[in-house]
């Protein structure tokens, strides 16, 4: 019982010292230069329909709140873009999906999920500029054949969870969030499946969003 007691005693002492340590952004070599057509697809500084992505220059992603802000804006302004929710994450929050649709029965519909692994965030920023591009830019065409239904995050939870201690093994925008939660039982493919919203595909096909197959 003393042993513990004195290993305990050492734990509570040396836990704020290695708290108070900062926390390397992160243990990757520094990003290689690049550049690529892609790079058009930026919207520059000033314009009305910028992401927040692009507005920081990528060096950071929005979070929930945010981004459901300025998905709500462009569902406002285009008649092509609907937001939803599909169901509700552990910790409350909606989960959301984004259709584009010219509202024609019968498409096959493309279904698109980012953020599964929440610190692998990239392909929402990436659908946010595709949802903008087809809604005002001229990209309606891409349509004409399909509907789209993208859920910008899966793992809302982790996602919210960012801070600088976090996924600094990837490379990226910060704060980063959480790869995956257990305990908050948000929707990660290293998850269990029993902790899944039951799961994403499964409940757009409830919602009506997507066709059902048996």
């Amino acid at each position: 019982m003393l042993k513990f007691a004195a290993i305990a005693t050492t734990l509570a002492m040396t836990t704020p010292a290695v708290a108070a340590e900062p926390v390397p952004p992160t243990v990757l070599p520094p990003a290689l230069a690049w550049s690529g057509a892609s790079e058009k697809l930026v919207a520059p500084a000033g314009d009305p329909w910028i992401t927040p992505a692009e507005a920081a220059g990528f060096r950071t992603t929005p979070r929930f709140d945010e981004m459901r802000s300025w998905l709500e804006h462009l569902d406002k302004a285009s008649p092509l873009i609907s937001v939803a929710s599909f169901g509700k994450t552990g910790e409350g929050r909606d989960l959301l999906m984004v259709r584009a649709s010219k509202g024609s029965a019968g498409k096959p519909v493309v279904l698109v999920q980012a953020g599964i692994h929440s610190g692998e965030i990239d392909g929402k920023d990436a659908g946010l500029m595709l949802l903008r591009d087809i809604a005002m830019r001229g990209k309606q065409d891409l349509l004409d054949r399909v509907d789209l239904v993208f859920v910008p995050i899966l793992n809302i939870d982790g996602h919210e969870r960012a801070s600088p201690g976090t996924s600094s093994t990837c490379a990226g925008q910060t704060p980063k969030a959480l790869r995956a939660t257990r305990a908050t039982s948000i929707s990660t493919v290293t998850t269990r499946s029993s902790t899944r919203p039951k799961c994403a595909p499964s409940s757009l096909c409830c919602s009506g969003w997507i066709p059902c197959f048996t």
